[in-house]
């Protein structure tokens, strides 16, 4: 009987016109249906201070990573913080997710630089931080806080009696040795790193697909990974891996060195996709706001969370 309600209809229509908006039109991006998505990182970042920042000086809530059911949460316009109501939204959907996983997402994404570089086929070799704001715009992205928060180191690392001393010798290496195989989470910036090696001797990476034979003249093949990398230079299916490390204590406990220079120093930031920062640019500026006092004060009351940690004797032999 309620089912013939003139109020029950109206409800029905309704959730009709919400769904042919978010299903039979995916091509919409979410801010334009009044929606602001967010997605912050579990594990060493979330612990590091990330989640500290968002709930204390953004105020708003942080999903529960150790629970499947939490995941995620919608917080509807009347519960958001007043100060960042923004004009046209009906509410945002905060996702917590594996930070590799976030880099690519549409709206507001909380990772790893690494992993933005990574995902997005930016690459390492930028430099500035200017050229790397412009090629995140590029990409159709735009950084709005670099929290300085856990500092990480991207290395190259071999075997402590390895031959090779630093990177400048890796085309020398493959021209008189042969192949150089490398594992890697991080296949496009080793690809890039590679192929801008040349000092006479050029270097030809090729990332490693299954099914696919390596052309004869590659010498250096990377295969791509997930997980601890250490064990494929242990099993000897690799010569050298490019791997992320705080400390870089992992890497001695297993007989490894790193090679100077290190290839990217990586922090956790917050990027936006350009859509979410057109069209909701006061709740976007609230929010970079509310991000850079909540980074101050908390680099007062919890410095380690800042300080770079990486044990300068992950680069000696002895």
């Amino acid at each position: 009987m309620l089912d013939t309600m003139p109020v029950a209809k109206r409800g029905r229509r309704h959730t009709v016109r919400r769904r042919q908006r978010e299903y039979l039109f995916p091509e919409m991006h979410p801010a334009e249906m009044g929606i602001i998505d967010v997605y912050l990182p579990d594990g060493h970042l979330e612990d590091g201070g990330v989640r500290n920042i968002w709930m204390e000086y953004v105020g708003l809530p942080y999903p529960d990573s150790t629970d499947s059911r939490k995941y995620s949460i919608t917080v509807p316009y009347r519960k958001i913080p007043s100060g960042l109501k923004p004009r046209g939204v009906k509410k945002i959907r905060i996702t917590v997710a594996r930070p590799h996983n976030i880099p690519g997402l549409s709206g507001i994404c909380v990772s790893g630089e690494d992993f933005f570089r990574e995902d997005l086929r930016i690459g390492a070799r930028n430099g500035t931080m200017d050229d790397y704001e412009g090629a995140l715009r590029k990409k159709g992205k735009v950084l709005l806080v670099d929290t300085g928060m856990r500092p990480s180191h991207l290395l190259a690392a071999i075997k402590r009696d390895g031959e090779i001393n630093t990177l400048d010798e890796i085309p020398d290496y493959v021209s008189s040795e042969g192949r150089l195989y490398v594992a890697t989470e991080y296949p496009f910036i080793a690809f890039e790193m590679f192929a801008a090696m040349d000092n006479g001797n050029p270097v030809k990476p090729y990332v490693m697909d299954n099914g696919r034979q390596t052309p004869d003249d590659i010498n250096v093949v990377i295969r791509p990974i997930n997980g601890k990398a250490e064990g494929y230079i242990q099993s000897e299916n690799a010569k050298m891996i490019i791997d992320i490390s705080e400390t870089g204590n992992t890497l001695r406990r297993n007989g490894l060195v790193a090679l100077e220079p290190e290839i990217l120093r990586s922090t956790a930031q917050v990027i936006a996709d350009i859509e979410t920062v057109e069209m909701h640019p006061k709740f976007i500026k609230e929010l970079q706001g509310r991000l850079e006092r909540g980074i101050e004060k908390d680099r007062k009351t919890h410095p380690e969370r800042y300080i770079d940690k990486l044990n300068k004797k992950v680069f000696s032999r002895n």
